[in-house]
């Protein structure tokens, strides 16, 4: 009987992303872009914050029940600190929903938090190969980049991340930031990438 209970919840999950409306995805899609240009537009940090937690929030649903379940059960398990509950609702939407992705995005916060970087680096991977524009995904793959030694692509990836969130970096200089970044500057002091 559990296979059996087991084998219906993946039947279910399986088919979470056909589940989201393809028109709330477009919807969706089309907002984020809305978004991310007022947030190229935005004249200071506290309007560009507004925006942020706006895209933030339409990158964590899909608009399909079970998979916006899911994420919400993983947020709040996050949000009580109970790493392997949370664990385990990103993972499940890392495998029953691998086109979205939130899942490895918050998957990767685990892995993070477990000192696993390579698993998190590849979760990361994954994420901004599914979201292109998800610049606090760039900014963390960034991070283990340089980590990894792979200066070159953090440095670039970083870039693109300033240069969808300008006020992502230095809220005092906002704009001016993306231009002046060099080699070194990415691992100098409060800038968040590097050791």
């Amino acid at each position: 009987m559990p296979r059996i209970a087991a084998f219906l919840v993946v039947l279910l999950f399986s088919s979470a992303l056909h589940a989201a409306d393809p028109g709330a995805l477009a919807a969706r899609d089309k907002l984020i872009h809305s978004l991310l240009m007022r947030l190229s537009e935005a004249q200071s940090f506290a309007e560009a914050q507004s925006i942020e937690k706006d895209l933030a929030t339409q990158w964590q649903r899909l608009g399909s029940p079970s998979v916006d379940l899911l994420m919400e059960r993983g947020l709040e398990a996050m949000r009580d600190k109970d790493l392997d509950r949370a664990f385990y609702y990103f993972n499940e939407l890392a495998i029953l929903a691998p086109g979205y992705a939130g899942g490895w995005e918050w998957r990767s916060v685990i892995y993070l938090a477990r000192g696993d970087r390579a698993k998190a680096l590849a979760d990361l991977e994954e994420s901004l190969r599914l979201e292109p524009r998800n610049f606090f995904v760039m900014r963390r793959l960034a991070g283990l980049l340089f980590e990894f030694d792979r200066k070159d692509e953090a440095l670039e990836l970083y870039r693109r991340s300033l240069a969808l969130d300008p006020w992502l970096d230095d809220p005092a200089r906002g704009k001016a930031a993306a231009d002046e970044m060099t080699p070194g500057a990415l691992a100098g002091p409060g800038r968040g990438i590097g050791p």
